[in-house]
């Protein structure tokens, strides 16, 4: 058993050299963990300024991409309020126009209403006086005649008119389209 005791104190009580040796182990170990630990810290500071870098540039590009955006919604919200306001305009004057043009209708039928009404007065005073069928007849044929007359009139005077009319609603349209652009 002495044999196996002194075996094992040799275990549990290392020389001096083997200390020194040991100590020196650990101590460039150490050193090697330190250095690497120093390095590591380098390249993750490179790491992370090159990330940081990055991120700089990329919200740079978002922030001039969303202000190019902003712009561009401004300039088309500013024409389309332009544009809004000269097709208010111009339904403003084509419907002012529009009016005028009811009004020169309403007074027109209004005129042919009236002769109408006259001319067939005085037709039915002459079918009172007529002394014969001859007669008659050449009378409701003079009648037939100027009334087909006067609608044919009518009707051009009314046709005209409203071609007049359309042609000023699109020129006051079209006027306010040229200012627009």
């Amino acid at each position: 058993m002495d044999g196996q005791q002194h075996s094992s104190s040799q275990n549990v009580n290392p020389s001096p050299n083997d200390a020194r040796s040991a100590s020196g182990d650990v101590r460039g170990a150490v050193e090697r963990w330190s250095r690497g630990s120093e390095q590591a810290q380098r390249e993750s500071g490179e790491n992370r300024n090159e990330a940081a870098d990055g991120a700089k540039e990329i919200l740079g590009d978002l922030k001039e991409g969303t202000e190019a955006v902003v712009e561009g919604s401004a300039r088309m919200t500013q024409q389309l309020g332009e544009f809004t306001q000269y097709g208010l305009e111009a339904l403003a004057a084509s419907s002012k126009l529009s009016v005028e043009g009811v009004g020169v209708f309403s007074r027109e039928a209004a005129e042919f209403g009236r002769k109408n009404l006259e001319h067939v007065s005085g037709a039915i005073r002459q079918f009172t006086q007529v002394k014969g069928p001859s007669e008659l007849l050449q009378i409701q044929s003079e009648f037939a005649k100027a009334s087909v007359e006067n609608a044919v009139a009518y009707s051009r005077r009314l046709s005209e008119a409203m071609l007049g009319l359309a042609g000023e609603m699109a020129q006051a349209v079209a006027k306010r389209s040229v200012r627009h652009r």
